[in-house]
């Protein structure tokens, strides 16, 4: 309610990232997905409507596809996946994002994909959370190349 609130008045609350942020890395259980679900709706409003949150919401979202989260173990991980993957390939979309960042986006997602490919695999759940992380990233990439289709991407 607080970013179509902000929408309508024109107005981006500093708070409101943060609250984001907050609903996706500090609701993790499993059953909770729709929490989840709706910080990245709100993120991608707010990103499509203040040019100026538009990085940071970008980062925020390249930053929960690669951190390990129980809800990616959950079983609407694929949902949460798919609307995480989508809201970033939208934001890097818009022309305050620019070409440059989109592609400093790529490589830091193929930095990340590089060192869980690289990292000891101890644990077996250490290798499911590696595996759903690099999962996410693959994904997150071929989302941006189809979304941008740019030479460069």
């Amino acid at each position: 309610m607080a970013s179509l609130a902000s929408i309508y008045i024109h107005e981006l609350d500093d708070v409101l990232p943060s609250h984001i942020s907050n609903c996706l890395f500090n609701s993790v259980r499993k059953d909770e997905f729709w929490i989840h679900n709706a910080a990245l709706d709100c993120s991608g409003v707010l990103s499509l409507n203040f040019a100026e949150a538009n990085r940071e919401l970008t980062a925020l979202l390249q930053q929960f596809l690669t951190t390990p989260s129980p809800i990616f173990g959950g079983a609407d991980y694929k949902l949460i996946q798919s609307c995480a993957v989508e809201r970033l390939a939208q934001n890097l979309n818009q022309p305050s994002a620019g070409e440059n960042v989109a592609l400093s986006t790529v490589y830091a997602l193929l930095n990340t994909l590089y060192s869980y490919n690289t990292a000891s695999k101890d644990k077996a759940a250490i290798q499911e959370q590696s595996a759903k992380i690099q999962e996410n990233i693959v994904a997150a990439i071929s989302k941006i190349a189809c979304v941008l289709k740019g030479d460069k991407v």
